[in-house]
C-alpha cells in the first residue's frame, strides 16, 4: 500500500500535474505547485506508514500438550519490539521454568536477557541495541495445570503408501491442521473439529514425507508455500513444526526414537495468552498422544 502511494505521487507530480496546468493554461504554477505537492505526498505518507508501524511488542507462542498428562505442558515464545528502549512482558501464569531460549546468541553479549521473579509472577524481555532485536523463550508451565481435556483417539493407523485409519478428536478445541508421524513417516491433513471423527484414507493430505529428518524437510515445505498460503495458514503451518521439533529432539539436540509409536499431534489457534501487558501475542498450541 505504501509503496502504491509513492507510485500514484510520483505519476501524479510529474505528467498529470503538467497536464492539469496546461489545460487550465496555468503552465507557469509548475514550479510552485510542485513543491506544495511534494509537502502534501510527504503527509500522505507519513501518516500511511504508521499504519505499518509496530506499535507494541509482537508475541509469537507455541505451547505443547501431551494429553496423556505424563509431561508438563512447555511454551516456546518469539519476541521482537522496533524500538531501541528496553522492554519487558509479565507472564500470564505460574511457570516453574523460564529461560532464554535462543541457539545463536545465547552467549552473545550484545543480547542482554532479563527474566525476573515478583511473588507469582515472572517478566520477561530484553534490552535491544538495534530495531527489531529478537528475542526467544522456553518456558515450563506448574505441574498439574491442563489446558486441553480429553484425548486423540487412533483407531488402527497405518501405511501402505499412503496412511490409512481413523482419528477422532476428543477434545473441545478445534485442529487447524494435525500430523500423523509414524517412524519417519509424517503426514499432515488439515481440519478436524472437537468431536470429530475422520477416515484418513478418504481425508486429502496436505503435506507427506518419509525421511530421517522429518522437521527440517517439513519446515523447508512451509518455507516455500509462504507465497501460496495465506498468513494465518503458514502461522499455523509453522505452530505445528514448533510442536514435532518439540518430540522430535530432546534438550541434547539428538534425535529421538520415534520408530516404535504412533504420534498425532493437533494445532490449536488461538490458545491462552502466554504475555500480558502491552504486547500482540500470536498464540497457538499443539496438543497430541503417543501409542
Amino acid at each position: 500500500a505504501l509503496k502504491a502511494v509513492i507510485i500514484v505521487y510520483v505519476i501524479f507530480v510529474g505528467p498529470v500535474l503538467y497536464i492539469i496546468l496546461r489545460i487550465l493554461k496555468k503552465r507557469e504554477w509548475y514550479w510552485v505547485a510542485v513543491p506544495i505537492t511534494t509537502v502534501l505526498g510527504i503527509v500522505v505518507v507519513f501518516f500511511a506508514g504508521r499504519g505499518f508501524e509496530v506499535s507494541d511488542t509482537q508475541v509469537y507462542s507455541v505451547t505443547i500438550q501431551d494429553l496423556s498428562g505424563q509431561k508438563a505442558e512447555e511454551s516456546f515464545l518469539y519476541c521482537y519490539d522496533a524500538g531501541n528502549k528496553e522492554w519487558s512482558l509479565e507472564l500470564a501464569g505460574e511457570y516453574d521454568y523460564v529461560a532464554p531460549h535462543n541457539s545463536y546468541n545465547y552467549n552473545d553479549e550484545a543480547y542482554y536477557y532479563h527474566i525476573t521473579k515478583e511473588g507469582d509472577s515472572t517478566s520477561i524481555g530484553i534490552k535491544p541495541e538495534t530495531n527489531f532485536e529478537d528475542a526467544f523463550f522456553i518456558t515450563h508451565k506448574k505441574s498439574g495445570e491442563e489446558t486441553v481435556e480429553g484425548t486423540i483417539e487412533i483407531h488402527y493407523v497405518a501405511t501402505l503408501g499412503r496412511v490409512q485409519g481413523s482419528i477422532t478428536n476428543a477434545t473441545e478445541k478445534d485442529f487447524k491442521y494435525f500430523a500423523v508421524l509414524m517412524g519417519e513417516d509424517m503426514y499432515v491433513f488439515e481440519g478436524l473439529e472437537a468431536g470429530e471423527t475422520v477416515d484418513l484414507i478418504q481425508k486429502e493430505c496436505v503435506y507427506s514425507n518419509s525421511q530421517y529428518d522429518i522437521w527440517y524437510d517439513y519446515m523447508n515445505e512451509v518455507n516455500n508455500r509462504i507465497d501460496d498460503e495465506t498468513p494465518e495458514n503458514i502461522s499455523a503451518l509453522s505452530a505445528l513444526g514448533v510442536g514435532i521439533a518439540s518430540l522430535r529432539y530432546n534438550e541434547d539436540a539428538s534425535a529421538v526414537d520415534l520408530s516404535d509409536s504412533v504420534i498425532v499431534m493437533g494445532v490449536v489457534e488461538n490458545w491462552d495468552v502466554i504475555a500480558d501487558g502491552n504486547c500482540t501475542e500470536h498464540s497457538y498450541g499443539c496438543v497430541y498422544v503417543r501409542e
